[in-house]
């Protein structure tokens, strides 16, 4: 298994009435799914790849205004859902998304879409749970 997957792995493990169990790893290890073709397997490899490029917690939290699921949500519509496009205006004109990376984004194929925005809602969790976990002031 390929060494950053599997620390990305690592960071998955589930706890469970005291006893750590790494369920995903073992998933994959027992090629119960795959990293390239089942969908756990694409949203955790996209959302390690998102982290390797520098998409992290402190990245991410620059986003409080609700665009990483904006994000997920525009690449979960269908391509032909009219909402799409007014998602797509609403991303570069009000968010600052950069319109050729959106459009790139566009014109992924459907699997690499919703991979990505499930990785996307993992961040979102993510960020979610940091901010609770902050000290209130």
């Amino acid at each position: 298994m390929n060494a950053k997957i599997h620390r990305a792995l690592n960071a998955l493990r589930l706890e469970v009435d005291g006893s750590i169990v790494s369920s995903l790893e073992q998933i994959i290890r027992d090629n119960t799914i795959s990293i390239d073709t089942d969908g756990l397997g694409m949203i955790v490899k996209e959302r390690h790849d998102q982290l390797a490029l520098g998409y992290d917690q402190s990245h991410d939290s620059n986003h409080k205004s609700g665009e990483l699921m904006m994000l997920a949500e525009f690449l979960m519509k269908s391509p032909d859902d009219a909402e799409k496009d007014n998602l797509m205006d609403t991303l570069v004109i009000v968010h600052g998304f950069k319109a050729e990376y959106i459009t790139k984004l566009r014109n992924l194929p459907r699997n690499q879409q919703l991979a990505k925005a499930g990785a996307l809602i993992a961040a979102e969790i993510d960020q979610w749970q940091n901010d609770e976990m902050a000290p209130k002031s």
